[in-house]
């Protein structure tokens, strides 16, 4: 008898460990899991933040050639403007 209830008592351990180890075996899989999806995220939103950032770089340059053309424009007309015409008379044109 004696050998049959250490034989018990060794399987309950036996048993108990290995559910423990599965238990943990489980919670590392579910921590492994979360990390990859939170890498998964964070890769996702760099990309777009990325994205965005080019998109608003280059639409800030647009804005500022166009501008750095409305000026150039508007010196011209003032130096137009100001300047004196020379009219050639003599030609019908």
């Amino acid at each position: 008898m004696a050998f049959s209830r250490t034989s018990a008592s060794a399987r309950s351990t036996s048993h108990r460990f290995l559910c423990d180890n599965q238990r943990g075996a489980a919670f590392l899989l579910a921590v492994y899991f979360a990390a990859l999806t939170l890498l998964l995220f964070g890769g996702i939103s760099f990309q777009r933040t990325t994205m965005e950032i080019r998109a608003a770089q280059l639409a800030r340059d647009q804005q500022q050639a166009f501008w750095l053309a409305e000026a150039g424009l508007d010196q011209a007309i003032k130096r137009i403007r100001q300047s004196p015409m020379n009219v050639d008379t003599t030609t019908p044109f």
